[in-house]
């Protein structure tokens, strides 16, 4: 077991994390992550906690079979968020903040643990190289320091 742990290389400290992601909604930090991010969803599809769903409904053309289907979807997509007139979550960086915020903060309401299993996937399969621990720090950090940006840093 001692040398498994010492073949993690990933870390993130959690402690206060909840709190702090939640105070930093507004942080220039989700737009600097928003011009790397693609919102191709890869992170949400390989993640074992993630359950975003969808419902779409179809009809034949005889009117005659009507069918409403749940299918996975992902929150980084603009149709999830859409209620009726438009999408909630326009912005790339809206919909990772979301995604981030849901992960490491509200699930500790809704479900009184991590959303995080530490599986690493979500790093893995970015094909822009988006590490979830890394943005975190990077908050953390502005918060530590009470600043909005990184550049202040």
């Amino acid at each position: 077991m001692k040398k498994l742990k010492s073949q993690i290389q990933k870390k993130l400290e959690t402690k206060n994390l909840k709190d702090i992601l939640l105070k930093n909604l507004e942080s220039s930090v989700w737009e600097e992550i928003a011009k790397r991010c693609l919102s191709c969803g890869n992170c949400t599809m390989v993640c074992p906690t993630c359950f975003c769903m969808t419902v779409e409904d179809y009809t034949d053309l005889q009117k005659t079979k009507a069918e409403r289907i749940q299918k996975w979807d992902s929150c980084f997509t603009l149709e999830y968020s859409y209620i009726h007139g438009g999408s909630v979550r326009v912005s790339i960086a809206s919909r990772y903040r979301q995604w981030l915020t849901h992960k490491l903060a509200s699930w500790h309401e809704q479900f009184g643990t991590s959303g995080c299993v530490g599986c690493g996937r979500c790093i893995t399969w970015c094909p822009v190289g988006i590490d979830i621990t890394e943005e975190a720090t990077k908050i953390r950090k502005i918060s530590q320091y009470q600043t909005t940006s990184m550049e202040e840093i």
